[in-house]
């Protein structure tokens, strides 16, 4: 296999998490097939072995996702060269401006490559929205995703979505994201110096990019409703962080909630909270859940796609999205009720081998070798 080229693609390596997926794919594929790694543009947050060749269409990040949309068509001839040159014959692209990228190259450029997309987006997120960026992605996802040689989603939700919508005739499959399990468990153990925990309180933790998607507002405010010995720990930078310190700041919440930014080791942090809350109001799958389930935390999130699906059986608690009554008696019976606690924890450590990229890894390499 090592003798035929196979590359991934993806936006940039930022500090989301597709990204950490894909550098965690890479990785790993790397060692059984010749397979390199593809950015639209040059951003990297995750590091990646250096034995990993990597290649970047663009040495500058564009902000504007309007002009992003106009860059496609440049993008895709420069992959559709890159691509001859290259003799790459597949090609696994990741997010939706990358998924545009591969499949135009094929057919407006007429590259040969096959293409594989990996779908992390609840599609149907597009249609309550009607400004010029959205409109033009419903059109491309229409008219481009449909023409993939395989359609990849993060989860059963989001395929289900996507087929609701576009009723897709490519093939089609549900590989849920890989997490290396015993890497976590070992980052999650090492000491913490960035921030002291107070074994008298409890910590609420969140972990994401701080954007109005993720509705960070709702568990802030929340907070003024909960004891005082109940702190929160924000781990993430972002668009909203300024406006959501602002609110910190107007209810008086400065010395409870405490934004750390992005953090090399979100692990450690997750290990030694009592409990980790997605507030978002759409998730594809969430990466940060399957992390709290290896570290022994307790999840709670908001009802907004994916999350359902990772913590059905008991693995977690579900409560309506921008319900703050309700996400602060989730918060409150695992606080105050140490035997619901520890259900939680033990259902979700166990589901948490079903993530472990061992399994994964098998089912990527399944479908790769058969298209190569």
């Amino acid at each position: 296999m090592k003798n035929k080229r196979i590359a991934i693609l993806i936006n940039n390596l930022s500090s989301g998490g597709a990204e950490k997926v894909v550098r965690d794919l890479v990785e790993e594929l790397s060692s059984t097939l010749n397979i390199e790694l593809i950015c639209l543009e040059k951003n990297n947050f995750y590091s990646i072995n250096k034995n990993i060749k990597v290649t970047y269409l663009t040495d500058k990040v564009i902000q504007n996702k309007l002009i992003k949309l106009f860059m496609i068509p440049y993008w895709s001839y420069k992959l559709s060269k890159y691509i001859k040159k290259e003799n790459i014959i597949l090609m696994q692209s990741h997010l939706l401006f990358s998924n545009y990228v591969s499949i135009l190259s094929k057919y407006l450029f007429f590259s040969k490559h096959k293409n594989h997309t990996v779908n992390h987006t609840l599609l149907s997120t597009y249609y309550s929205k009607t400004n010029i960026s959205t409109l033009i992605n419903k059109f491309l996802i229409k008219v481009l995703l449909t023409k993939a040689d395989l359609n990849i989603s993060v989860s059963n939700i989001v395929e289900q979505d996507y087929y609701n919508l576009y009723k897709a005739p490519s093939e089609h499959i549900v590989i849920y994201n890989p997490f290396n399990v015993e890497k976590i468990k070992r980052l999650s153990k090492e000491k913490i110096d960035e921030f002291k925990f107070d074994n008298n309180k409890k910590y609420i933790i969140c972990v994401g990019r701080l954007i109005l998607l993720k509705r960070h507002i709702d568990i802030i405010e929340v907070m003024k409703y909960l004891d005082d010995n109940i702190e929160l720990i924000m781990l993430g930078d972002g668009d909203a962080r300024i406006s959501l310190l602002s609110k910190v700041k107007k209810l008086g919440l400065t010395e409870r909630i405490h934004f750390l930014g992005n953090v090399s080791n979100p692990y450690k942090f997750i290990k030694n909270s009592n409990i980790l809350v997605v507030t978002s109001q759409s998730e594809s799958f969430s990466n940060v859940i399957i992390e709290s389930f290896i570290c022994k935390t307790p999840v709670i999130s908001s009802d907004c796609g994916g999350p359902r699906e990772l913590l059905k059986n008991n693995c977690g608690l579900i409560y309506p999205i921008g319900d703050k009554q309700e996400l602060q008696k989730n918060i409150e019976s695992i606080v105050y009720n140490k035997s619901l606690a520890n259900t939680l924890i033990v259902n979700a450590y166990e589901k948490s081998n079903d993530f472990d990229i061992k399994h994964i890894i098998k089912m990527y390499q399944s479908i790769t070798e058969k298209d190569i």
